[in-house]
């Protein structure tokens, strides 16, 4: 009797839930050029709840598009993305290692037809451990040169939030760009040879 009670409280918390009920939730931030991009690959990987584009590493809080364009202005904003996996069932090291195939991690001033700094590859990490995670996965890489970052989240008490470190999300229009444009979106990658170039790098892990 106790075991049918218990599956059945056990049913109902995943229903309420959406079925995440005993996920192990975890939160990477990672910039990889274009954040449509990162965004829409990031997302195909199993293990991973979701995916949202914004900007992150710069000090100017009420970060817009707009506003990205100008790196020094931002204090050091990049279009980065925010991923979402459950630890159950992909590690941080499987996540950073599927990055690595995401992107050009020999260009530090850019990412493919996208010049500049606000598009440089990144890795956001918020301890000694998660550091030591990625360089390892990062010095794997022959010729990889993608930076990994501290990331300091606000202060609770920091209303503006000027001076920190802080992941801001991006326009709505941005989110699932990819899905919502697909005929732009498309085209925009393959202008860019985003993936002819990811073709010849293909990281051996």
């Amino acid at each position: 009797m106790k075991t049918k009670l218990w599956t059945v409280l056990f049913g109902l918390g995943l229903m309420m839930t959406g079925g995440h009920a005993m996920a192990a939730e975890r939160e990477v931030i990672l910039a990889g050029g274009c954040f449509w991009c990162l965004e829409h690959d990031m997302q195909k990987i199993e293990g991973v709840f979701r995916a949202e584009s914004g900007y992150a590493g710069g000090t100017a809080p009420d970060m817009t598009y707009e506003k990205s364009h100008d790196f020094e202005a931002s204090g050091g904003h990049v279009e980065a993305v925010k991923v979402v996996f459950d630890e159950d069932k992909i590690s941080f090291k499987k996540i950073l290692q599927a990055f690595m195939g995401l992107h050009d991690y020999t260009d530090v001033d850019g990412q493919f037809c996208d010049r500049g700094k606000q598009y440089a590859p990144v890795i956001f990490v918020k301890n000694a451990e998660e550091r030591a995670v990625a360089e390892a996965v990062v010095a794997s890489v022959k010729g990889a040169k993608t930076p990994v970052v501290d990331y300091d989240p606000p202060l609770a008490d920091d209303e503006d939030g000027i001076g920190n470190r802080q992941f801001w999300t991006a326009e709505e229009y941005h989110q699932d760009y990819a899905e919502k444009n697909p005929t732009r979106y498309t085209y925009y990658r393959w202008s860019c040879g985003r993936d002819k170039r990811l073709q010849t790098l293909k990281p051996a892990l």
